[in-house]
């Protein structure tokens, strides 16, 4: 693995070039986030300003330190997986088929009644599961830097839509607006 001043020197040199206004990390443990951040605080290097990571009503294991210890640095998060693979869409339940595997804890027990409490949720609304998802996890979204959805501001997430019918729903909150 490649060292992290290594890593920051080169991102640092990246932004004061002018080639790179911000940097971001994803996936990586809060250990080595931090690390790097008090690093590049105490030699003057650019820190990280964004932390991309898997978070949804399915992964909660963020809200253990990652989202704590963005919120210490101020990182902007990205959330991605929002919808846990298609899971809290409800279409696992209906049988369908997709690209998350029996096997994945995406489709355990405990996600299926997840799922089924995001679509009797939707129902209640009358709007599709994707927003209902997007909604409950938007409390522990985070940032100072990107203000990108009106009803969320506290993040942005990643949206990775399959089908062309789910995006009138990809941008609007349960209310509709």
């Amino acid at each position: 693995m490649t060292p992290v001043d290594e890593v920051l020197r080169g991102l640092d040199d990246l932004v004061r070039s002018g080639k790179v206004q911000y940097i971001g990390i994803s996936d990586t443990p809060a250990w080595v986030v931090s690390q790097a951040n008090t690093m590049a605080e105490l030699r003057g290097w650019t820190a990280f300003t964004g932390l991309q990571i898997e978070y949804s009503l399915l992964q909660r294991a963020p809200e253990r330190e990652l989202i704590p210890m963005a919120k210490q640095f101020g990182l902007a998060i990205t959330p991605w997986g929002a919808i846990g693979g298609g899971a809290l869409t409800g279409k696992y339940l209906q049988g369908d088929t997709g690209r998350v595997v029996e096997t994945s804890a995406r489709r355990s027990n405990r996600a299926n009644d997840i799922a089924a409490e995001v679509v009797k949720q939707a129902k209640s609304l009358g709007v599709t599961p994707g927003p209902i998802s997007h909604q409950l996890d938007a409390p522990a979204r985070y940032s100072p830097h990107i203000h990108s959805y009106h009803w969320r501001p506290n993040g942005c997430p990643v949206a990775r839509l399959t089908r062309l019918r789910e995006l009138p729903d990809s941008d609007r909150n349960p209310s509709g607006t």
